[in-house]
């Protein structure tokens, strides 16, 4: 951390301390960030010792400090990990606090400053100065080592690779299947501008997954990502579309209250179509957290398709994500033939619906019919190809589910 920056943390704490201000930081909210994958302990020797280099895993708590800086100041506190490296049987305990400094810019920089415990030894400083950022924040992305001066511990010199993300506030969502009478809910649109055909609104239903950004106070905008984005056109008779991907929500304003929702989907296999609301007026009578909202595609590269979208969707109390075994259609446990023997009564008989809709999508192409009991018939007898992921034989979750999945137990 440069001088200037500690000068001005110490200055804030010490009126902190002595005022009770409400200045110091209750106006910016707790981030709760979670170490990842790639996130390490290295513990060098000035000996004959090889470094000895641990994976770690724990939690961190970052909050913004009001300080009038060019960037924005972070302190850290409740960092805490526990790791052990079989090979070595080395442990590692360490907990500490400190700052993180962060300066928007072409390149973005950031500097990270720890006061840290480390198996019962406290006062361990490890640092760095202003490097520039591997990653887009909020994301940190992160090395800090002991100080370059006389070592504090020749036989134990410290450096972390601090590899984290906040951990974000998920609400999984339901599309409001659309219907005709009223004409009400969500419907998806592929339309010709230059051909005279005319619009055909195809009723849509799915799922996806609202994140929850960093919200700053100061900031009258609130910011989501959606992610999970699951959809499937339900009207029989005609052309069946499949739309994945993720995207961008946010609503509010200064002068006026606007929401936007930027979608970067794949309409069956096709990539790299954007659907945008653009800054729009929120629909009268709609009560956040629910979402109206109509997308067009963003330069269609022809008129003969041009794709639109009408989403109407409120929260669900189905839980984030369920885990179940592609193939087992009836959820008794096993894949076998009696699964085939259920998809082709409830597709062609009128037989009851499969308790998890996932499950009886045996073949994974977004469908349900007679593909699927061919799929597992050949699968099981023939020595066909094995249901896709999750498989058959053990309990699984999708990232991007396009059914979801009611019920199903493992």
């Amino acid at each position: 951390m440069t001088p200037s920056i500690r000068s001005m943390l110490c200055a804030v704490t010490l009126f902190c301390v002595f005022s009770g201000s409400f200045l110091c930081g209750q106006g910016f909210p707790d981030i709760v960030y979670e170490l990842e994958e790639g996130s390490t302990i290295l513990d060098d020797c000035l000996c004959d010792r090889a470094p000895i280099v641990v994976p770690i895993r724990g939690t961190m708590v970052l909050k913004r400090l009001p300080v009038r800086i060019v960037g924005e100041l972070y302190s850290i506190r409740e960092l805490s990990f526990q790791s052990l490296d079989p090979a070595s049987g080395a442990k590692f305990e360490v907990t500490a606090s400190g700052t993180y400094y962060r300066k928007a810019s072409e390149p973005d920089m950031n500097s990270m400053t720890l006061d840290a415990t480390v198996n019962g030894v406290s006062g361990i400083m490890i640092a760095t100065e202003l490097v520039e950022a591997r990653g887009k924040f909020p994301r940190i992305d992160i090395k800090i080592a002991e100080g370059s001066g006389p070592a504090r511990d020749p036989l134990h010199i410290y450096e972390l690779q601090i590899a984290a993300e906040p951990v974000w506030e998920d609400v999984r969502y339901e599309v409001v299947e659309g219907s005709f009478e009223p004409f009400k809910g969500s419907f998806f649109f592929d339309d010709c501008d230059i051909c005279g055909r005319p619009t055909i609104p195809l009723p849509i239903t799915g799922s996806f997954v609202l994140r929850h950004l960093i919200e700053d106070a100061a900031n009258p905008v609130q910011q989501f990502k959606v992610v999970d984005l699951a959809l499937k056109t339900i009207r029989e008779g005609f052309p069946r579309y499949v739309v994945t991907g993720d995207g961008t929500y946010t609503r509010g304003g200064e002068v006026a209250f606007l929401e936007s929702l930027r979608l970067d989907v794949s309409v069956n296999q096709e990539k790299g179509i954007v659907l945008d609301s653009g800054k729009v007026p929120v629909p009268e009578g709609v009560l956040f957290p629910e979402i109206q909202i109509h997308l067009e595609q963003e330069n269609p590269p022809s008129p003969v398709h041009v794709f639109r979208l009408d989403l109407f969707a409120r929260p669900s109390s189905a839980p984030l994500t369920r885990e179940f075994r592609r193939g087992d259609a009836n959820a008794d446990g096993t894949g076998d033939i009696s699964d085939a023997v259920f998809v082709l009564l409830w597709r062609f008989q009128g037989g009851s619906n499969p308790p998890c809709l996932e499950a009886a999508d045996i073949n994974g192409d977004g469908q349900h019919d007679l593909a699927d009991a061919v799929f597992l018939l050949v699968h099981l007898f023939q020595g066909g190809d094995e249901p896709p992921s999750p498989g058959l034989t053990s309990c699984g979750s999708l990232k991007q589910p396009v059914f979801g999945c009611d019920s199903y137990s493992c």
